[in-house]
């Protein structure tokens, strides 16, 4: 139903909102200062790789699910916008998707088993008083008006 869909959602999306910034300050305060680009672009990356192949994975799941099914229509079906499809098709394709959430279901539980052997990383309790203004100094000491952008009139 459509409440259950949209309580799958939430969950999914709290889920994954939580995880997203844990991992990258996870991931930030578990490297040096010097090295903290690259361990943020490296986690960017992993994402990106990781987001790819798991799409390639489960449409490759889905397909191998759906070979041999014709669909109403052939290829001019598939332009129309909508076509109706016969009971069979629906449940080939229900099932297709079950195991593609089943897919997910497994790798997200192999994460969330993977997750338990990862280092502590411990974070500081707090920020020291006036770092922003240093950071803030520092960066205005670095910079020199020929190193400014001009504006070149039209």
């Amino acid at each position: 139903t459509r409440t259950m869909l949209l309580a799958s959602c939430t969950v999914l999306g709290a889920g994954m909102g939580s995880q997203i910034l844990s991992l990258l300050l996870a991931v930030q305060h578990g490297v040096d200062r010097a090295r903290l680009g690259l361990a943020t672009s490296l986690n960017q990356f992993s994402r990106s790789i990781g987001a790819a192949v798991g799409v390639a994975a489960m449409g490759a799941i889905m397909t191998r699910t759906l070979t041999g099914v014709a669909l109403p229509g052939g290829a001019a079906g598939l332009s129309a916008g909508s076509m109706a499809l016969t009971e069979s098709v629906r449940d080939q394709f229900a099932m297709g998707l079950h195991r593609v959430f089943l897919a997910g279901l497994l790798v997200s539980a192999a994460g969330l088993i993977a997750t338990l052997f990862l280092p502590p990383v411990h974070f500081p309790k707090s920020v020291p008083s006036g770092t922003g203004e240093q950071l803030i100094e520092a960066e205005m000491t670095n910079l020199r008006p020929e190193d400014e952008p001009i504006a070149v009139p039209e």
